[in-house]
């Protein structure tokens, strides 16, 4: 919003007074940034909601993973889904930077699904974004969808309980943010 304001100031009072970098208008990079500020008002959806506060900072600094994550969110869609959400840590014997099946090490990142395909995102509002970097059991799926889900998804946590207080995170909405959209 300050470039744009700077731009209208620098058309009013000329460009030799502010220099042409203030009074040219923003390019399409700052368009795309100017998309997520403070005076736009927020989106009810609350995967966009979520994303456009995190691009703003409103959570402080985001990871590039993360910000790569919400981008894509916002510009390709996020698909509200029923899953079924388990977690896996340390004391199953999966540490903190052990190889997933993508070859990512465990991490706050890392979620497991075999129904979704590698790569994708998947926001949760209670715990917010991961991305799809590990698989696991196939008859997760089955439990989930006798559950009422969708399918499975497996969030790694550094220590059990960490994120719902056991393994069981129950049935939950998540966006699933495709990479091909």
């Amino acid at each position: 919003m300050k470039a744009r304001r700077l731009w209208w100031i620098g058309g009013v009072l000329g460009v030799g007074l502010l220099g042409y970098h203030l009074a040219a208008p923003p390019g399409p990079a700052r368009r795309a940034e100017a998309a997520v500020t403070e005076t736009a008002p927020l989106p009810q959806d609350p995967f966009r909601r979520c994303a456009t506060k995190a691009l703003r900072g409103d959570y402080g600094p985001l990871q590039e993973w993360q910000r790569v994550g919400y981008q894509r969110g916002l510009e390709k869609g996020a698909t509200p889904l029923p899953v079924w959400v388990t977690t896996y840590y340390p004391e199953e014997g999966f540490a903190r930077g052990e190889a997933t099946a993508s070859g990512y090490g465990c991490s706050e990142r890392v979620a497991a699904a075999n129904l979704l395909p590698r790569w994708c995102f998947v926001w949760l509002p209670s715990v917010g974004i991961r991305q799809v970097l590990d698989c696991g059991a196939r008859a997760n799926d089955r439990v989930a969808q006798r559950r009422g889900a969708a399918c499975w998804v497996d969030l790694w946590e550094p220590r059990r309980g960490v994120l719902f207080g056991d393994d069981n995170g129950g049935v939950q909405t998540a966006w699933v943010i495709s990479r091909r959209r």
